[in-house]
């Protein structure tokens, strides 16, 4: 039978073709706009330096709203009107995609006022007085009808036939995923208002498209700390990364059904902690996912330092992780000046990627197994079921700080078996659940060690 050309999940796992498809990924986010200047070159050129570097996806912007009129880049111009020649430029960068067998990654919306996002809609709201009410920055995601905008974008969106190919975008494999809004946030400390949206918006755009995953774009910010068991040492004390600031949940979304991926974003030096950090950063959110049974995309990662040691170090983080996948903010064109600091390119950084070079390269011969290394082993616990005590066995390539620890399905840390150092070979535990705390049910426990993670599902019963 012949393989699909749509990147699927399997086992927690992105495929490809009928494998698993390894990757290391870039951000080029201004690509479309840029074709849209008629600067279609630098499209070219990215792409050319992009498949240099091994990169095979690319995440880059679908969308652009604006009442400005003389910018030739806008896409809609005001609700539910588009600008065909905007429209074409996105079209062009698909099919060159095409031509040089990279998959694209096209973010919908925004958080940020960068092309328009949220703010934009919530303006179109309040001009054009859909209710007495005044619109704010959390009405995008409550209101029915800024909803239904939304909505009527994604429809042109994936009903659109591309007019250099002629092939429509929900039937496109070049399309990698359709990612629903770039860094969503909100002031609801619970997290459900964008819980809720991402649900009813991931579950229209699969009922209109069932060829093509769907992903958030989110952070990895979370409303209890409960989650991620090293958050006092790893952290810096930064408290609001998950108490809901930021009101949204990490551990949440991951459980929604018609989101294919779990998203997360990591940015060490915007965010107060040590860029050592990242890799707990990582290991945390690996492991809801994994608990979740899905892959994790790291849709954006990036040093302003081009700390090359560092970006490794999260890079094989990601490549020693089960299920997940990289992208680095942000490949720039040599002509262009993105003033954020985190900018490369072949020019003025040929080392660093020439690094990311290697390490794609790295990732073709790279094999997992179930157990993600041979060495690193976690037993089944026994007896499984139990009701009074159980035993797991670990075994340790090397010596090292270890945690082993016994989570709930929604991914909250219950018990912490055994935090610490230990020496390389097996260590043997033995352990209880407290009755008052635990009730009947399936629970899973987890070990991490070095940057690698496992997870095996248990059974109590009182």
């Amino acid at each position: 039978m012949a393989q699909s050309s749509f990147v699927a999940v399997d086992s927690a796992r992105f495929e490809l073709g009928g494998k698993q498809f390894r990757f290391l990924g870039a951000n080029a986010t201004y690509l479309y706009q840029q074709a849209a200047y008629g600067r279609h070159f630098i499209v070219d050129e990215v792409f050319t330096d992009l498949k240099k570097m091994k990169v095979k996806v690319v995440r880059i912007g679908a969308h652009y709203e604006s009442e400005n009129l003389l910018d030739p880049a806008v896409i809609m111009t005001a609700p539910n009107e588009y600008n065909e020649n905007a429209l074409r430029a996105l079209d062009y960068v698909l099919m060159k995609a095409k031509e040089y067998n990279l998959k694209l990654i096209l973010i919908l919306g925004n958080n940020w006022k960068h092309y328009g996002g949220i703010p934009q809609y919530v303006k179109w709201a309040n001009t054009q007085k859909i209710s007495t009410k005044t619109f704010e920055h959390d009405d995008f995601y409550r209101d029915e009808t800024i909803r239904t905008w939304f909505k009527n974008y994604l429809i042109t969106l994936m009903n659109r036939t591309n007019s250099f190919t002629l092939e429509r975008y929900k039937d496109d494999s070049t399309i990698f995923s359709w990612e629903l809004i770039n860094e969503p946030r909100s002031k609801d400390k619970t997290g459900k208002l964008v819980y809720d949206w991402i649900t009813e918006i991931s579950a229209f755009v699969k009922s209109h498209d069932s060829k093509h995953l769907v992903g958030t774009g989110e952070e990895g910010m979370d409303v209890s700390s409960s989650f991620y068991p090293s958050y006092d040492f790893f952290y810096n004390s930064r408290k609001d990364l998950f108490d809901g600031s930021y009101g949204i949940s990490f551990h949440l979304n991951s459980l929604i059904s018609t989101l294919d991926y779990s998203s997360v974003h990591l940015y060490p030096e915007a965010w107060g902690f040590n860029e050592e950090a990242g890799i707990n950063w990582l290991r945390d959110h690996v492991r809801i996912a994994q608990i979740n049974k899905k892959p994790i995309l790291i849709g954006e990662f990036g040093s302003k330092s081009k700390n090359i040691i560092l970006i490794i170090k999260w890079l094989n983080a990601i490549k020693n992780s089960l299920n997940g996948e990289g992208m680095i903010w942000q490949f720039s064109h040599q002509s262009l000046d993105h003033r954020d600091g985190y900018a490369f390119n072949w020019t003025s950084n040929f080392e660093l990627c020439t690094e990311l070079k290697n390490y794609a390269e790295s990732l073709e011969n790279f094999v997992h197994t179930d157990l993600n290394t041979s060495q690193l082993e976690l037993s089944q616990n026994y007896p499984n079921p139990f009701n009074e005590v159980t035993n797991i066995e670990i075994k340790l390539p090397s010596d090292g700080e270890a945690q082993l620890y016994v989570s709930d399905v929604i991914g909250q840390v219950k018990l912490v078996v055994k935090k610490g150092y230990l020496t390389k070979g097996k260590h043997h535990f033995v352990f209880s659940l407290d009755r008052n705390v635990f009730s009947s049910g399936i629970y899973f426990y987890t070990l991490e060690f070095n940057g690698q993670s496992q997870t095996k599902k248990m059974i109590y019963l009182k």
